[in-house]
């Protein structure tokens, strides 16, 4: 029976090792968003008003995350992403029937039809991975679509990230 090597195993294994790239590997952290704000029964955000969630850090490289929200109008869908690309972890989720119990995975985790991959190795082959590595923090923000939020309805969800 064969036996295969990743990437990075080979590079650690070698002699002398070779070092991997530092944004394969890391600390997961994680962020939260909860929406509506504590108390706030009245906000009703309309089809294409932004909900701006929450601040990814600079180099930040996204893994994977969840979203789970209550049943709001029937019609209404729900886009998560960053300003310059809207629909990069969610695209037009229907939110008019509560989320399961497991909730909807946001893209990448959870298999899927991936967005743009952007994470590229030393050696420039682009990864299945989307990737904020970028100089400044990064807003991610949840786009409406279809019909008007219900108030009060939440939404909530967390992104996993990897950090140095």
């Amino acid at each position: 029976m064969a036996s295969w090597n990743s990437k990075q195993y080979a590079q650690t294994s070698a002699s002398p090792v070779q070092h991997i790239d530092p944004r394969e590997h890391g600390r997961v952290r994680a962020v939260i968003f909860t929406w509506p704000q504590p108390g706030d029964t009245t906000s009703t955000p309309a089809a294409a008003d932004t909900i701006n969630l929450c601040w990814l850090p600079p180099g930040a490289q996204v893994v994977g995350g969840r979203v789970h929200f209550e049943a709001n109008a029937g019609s209404s869908t729900l886009s998560i992403g960053t300003v310059a690309s809207p629909t990069l972890y969610l695209n037009a989720q229907a939110i008019s029937s509560a989320s399961a119990a497991g909730g909807v995975a946001l893209i990448p985790a959870g298999g899927g039809t991936m967005a743009a991959p952007i994470f590229a190795n030393q050696e420039g082959n682009t990864l299945n991975v989307n990737a904020l590595n970028t100089g400044a923090a990064t807003l991610i923000i949840g786009t409406v679509g279809g019909a008007t939020l219900t108030a009060g309805k939440r939404i909530a969800g967390m992104f996993e990230y990897i950090m140095d």
